[in-house]
C-alpha cells in the first residue's frame, strides 16, 4: 500500500460516512443541528450528490493509485476542493464543528499538495 491509496481510502470513506450519507438520508432539520446551516432537505440532498460525484473522482483516482499510476486529475481536483473547503468553513464562523472539519479538509489538501510535489513517493509502497 502507498501513502496516495490511504490518503484516498481516508478521504472517500470519512467523507462519505460524515458528510455525503448525511445530507442524503438525514432531515434538513437533523442537519441544521448539526452543521449550524440552514437549508432545504433538497439543497442538502443536491450537496451529498455532489460529494458523491467527487468521492467517484477520488475512486478512480484510487484505483489508478493502485496501478502505481499518478492520478493527476484527482490530485488536482481534490487539493483544490479539499482547500477550497477548509477556506469557507474557517471564515464561516460556525464554531467549533466548522473549525474541526475545516482542518480535516486542510489537512487532506496539504498532504495531496505534498503527493504533486513528490508524485513518484506517493504511489511507492512503503
Amino acid at each position: 500500500m502507498s501513502w496516495l491509496v490511504l490518503l484516498l481510502l481516508i478521504k472517500i470513506s470519512v467523507t462519505l460516512m460524515a458528510v455525503a450519507l448525511p445530507c442524503l438520508v438525514l432531515s434538513s432539520s437533523l442537519l441544521t443541528k448539526f452543521s449550524g446551516i440552514r437549508a432545504s432537505n433538497a439543497m442538502f440532498r443536491l450537496y451529498g450528490v455532489a460529494i458523491l460525484s467527487l468521492l467517484l473522482g477520488y475512486s478512480f483516482g484510487l484505483q489508478q493509485a493502485v496501478a502505481l499510476q499518478i492520478p493527476w486529475p484527482t490530485l488536482w481536483v481534490g487539493l483544490f476542493s479539499n482547500a477550497g473547503a477548509a477556506v469557507v468553513l474557517f471564515r464561516s464562523r460556525l464554531g467549533r464543528k466548522a473549525i474541526i472539519a475545516g482542518g480535516f479538509f486542510a489537512l487532506i489538501a496539504l498532504a495531496l499538495a505534498v503527493c504533486c510535489q513528490f508524485p513518484q513517493a506517493a504511489i511507492s509502497s512503503w
